[in-house]
């Protein structure tokens, strides 16, 4: 524990941390594990997140909205917590990079960080309000000790340190992947498994709300794929918001741009393009399955047509996978 967060650690007592794992379905010790881990996470999170301006603005305007309150009635907070708010508090402190640095801790430790977050992360903010104000600090003046905390956790050979230091470095090489996309190419490779779901509906067109349960089997095809996919893959990368937020209407040239994101992944990620592929056609593949068509009063009934086997066949093609 460095010298800026090493207070906290004499606030929490045993029976704190009995509280809170009951609170958040976790035993002491996995708290107190998870709480060790969670603060190296913290100062590098933040220290990574001022390194831009914007950065700075954002960190302190958090340590600026934080509860201090906490701190005086840590037994009042503890008793009612929220597991819920942590997964908040990750994405809020880490970005982008808290997907990947939360599920390599996890693979690692056993431990899920979120609901731990969702202790530490109000304390810790609470703390760091409580010394900006008592010390007079500034912007600069936070920086500086968060940077200082961070190069310490740095220099640690804790094992807690060692597993944040090895997922942050992941999360660096997940942000050099998709840095070899530009804003285009990205969206190709998102859209393309709606685009592959929108040809095989349109093959054969079925009512309104038939073809909102094609779609929706689609968007649930590729959120599974992409669950089941490496936390520092390119897949896990392009689908990490879930297939329900990536809008394809703007996309004309279907096969084209089929073609084109098969390409771009082949180019980016090579050893991802089979099952870049595989998650495609099983958007399109789920969208003609979702609702039976064909034969009379629902007998003879398919859950692929003709028509849709040959729009399945036409997006194969195009990706590759032919």
């Amino acid at each position: 524990m460095t010298k800026l967060l090493e207070p906290i650690k004499a606030m929490i007592t045993p029976e704190m941390l009995q509280l809170a794992g009951s609170r958040v379905g976790l035993s002491p010790q996995q708290i107190e594990q998870g709480t060790a881990l969670v603060m190296p996470l913290i100062a590098t999170g933040m220290s990574r997140a001022a390194a831009t301006p914007e950065g700075q603005v954002a960190l302190m305007k958090a340590v600026d909205e934080a509860d201090t309150g906490v701190l005086g009635n840590l037994s009042g907070f503890l008793d009612g917590l929220n597991s819920e708010s942590g997964a908040d508090l990750v994405k809020r402190l880490l970005g982008d990079d808290g997907r990947v640095v939360s599920s390599l801790v996890k693979e690692h430790t056993g431990i899920d960080i979120a609901p731990v977050m969702a202790m530490a992360g109000p304390i810790v903010l609470g703390f760091l309000n409580s010394q900006v104000r008592r010390g007079g600090l500034d912007t600069n003046g936070l920086v500086k000790e968060i940077r200082s905390a961070s190069r310490s956790y740095e220099r640690s050979k804790d094992e807690s340190a060692t597993v944040i230091r090895e997922a942050f470095k992941a999360a660096d090489e997940v942000r050099a992947l998709k840095a070899q996309l530009n804003a285009e190419e990205w969206h190709l490779a998102q859209a393309a498994p709606l685009v592959a779901a929108a040809q095989v509906i349109g093959a054969s067109p079925s009512r309104a709300k038939d073809a909102e349960r094609e779609l929706a089997a689609a968007v649930a095809a590729v959120d599974e794929a992409a669950a089941h996919a490496a936390p520092t893959s390119l897949v896990a990368a392009l689908f990490a918001d879930g297939a329900a937020s990536i809008s394809a209407g703007d996309i004309g040239d279907a096969s084209g741009a089929l073609r084109r994101a098969s390409a771009v992944v082949g180019r980016v990620s090579a050893g991802e393009l089979e099952s870049y592929r595989k998650l495609v056609l099983g958007a399109a593949y789920a969208a003609a399955q979702a609702v039976k068509e064909g034969g009379f009063l629902g007998l003879g009934a398919k859950e692929v047509n003709a028509d849709e086997q040959r729009s399945i066949d036409a997006v194969a093609a195009a990706i590759g996978a032919a």
